[in-house]
């Protein structure tokens, strides 16, 4: 269900409803473009019909999505790049996508050479666990963090800094914590990171 919410009445009302659906269901992530017009979601689970990336463009009047692109992994995250053209997927297997808008099956994987040869992978892995955060901190580079598994790699987790374009710029952080979260303020000098009991503020380290 996509609508405006009025917050001006007593109790604020959903006004302007409008359904929209795909053949995958079971949405787990949403995002919004930066000008509003598409709505991406990580949707479908493995069983029944697959898994997919969903993108409606909510100019148009049709109920079902404009582009959807099927996937191999569980679409935990999805976020548009600054510009709109792009749409960052994270996985829950450390896995990191991008997909092109209006290019099915043009996915591209990131690669992280310190998490592959840590856990000696030949498959293209961003993250040693499940990608719980992407953050633009400009339109070409991005922060992706990860709650990892104890099982993997002692258990490390990290948080990484991108280039859009597909190349890691360095690990910023690799901590046996499970960050979930993250957030940066407007002037990109304070970065929250959220885990298991805790919020940790880290100040004027980050460069845009």
């Amino acid at each position: 269900v996509v609508g405006r919410l009025d917050l001006t009445s007593t109790p604020p009302q959903l006004v302007d409803r409008r359904d929209l659906s795909s053949e995958f269901g079971y949405y787990r992530s949403l995002a919004f473009s930066p000008d509003g017009r598409y709505l991406a979601s990580g949707a479908g689970h493995e069983g029944r019909k697959g898994r997919a990336l969903c993108v409606w463009d909510l100019a148009q009047e049709a109920e079902a999505p404009l582009q959807s692109s099927r996937l191999g992994f569980d679409p935990e995250r999805v976020i548009f790049s600054p510009g709109g053209e792009v749409v960052l997927i994270g996985d829950e297997s450390g896995g990191l996508h991008r997909q092109e808008l209006g290019q099915d099956g043009a996915l591209r994987s990131y690669a992280s050479p310190s998490v592959q040869s840590a856990v000696r992978l030949a498959g293209k892995v961003a993250h040693m666990g499940r990608v719980t955060g992407i953050l633009f901190l400009a339109p070409e580079r991005f922060l992706s963090c990860s709650r990892g598994s104890s099982l993997i790699g002692g258990g490390q987790n990290s948080l990484a800094l991108w280039d859009l374009d597909g190349a890691e710029v360095r690990r910023l952080i690799v901590e046996p914590l499970r960050w979930r979260c993250l957030a940066l303020d407007a002037a990109g000098e304070r970065l929250a990171l959220g885990r298991e009991g805790e919020i940790e503020l880290r100040s004027g380290w980050l460069l845009r």
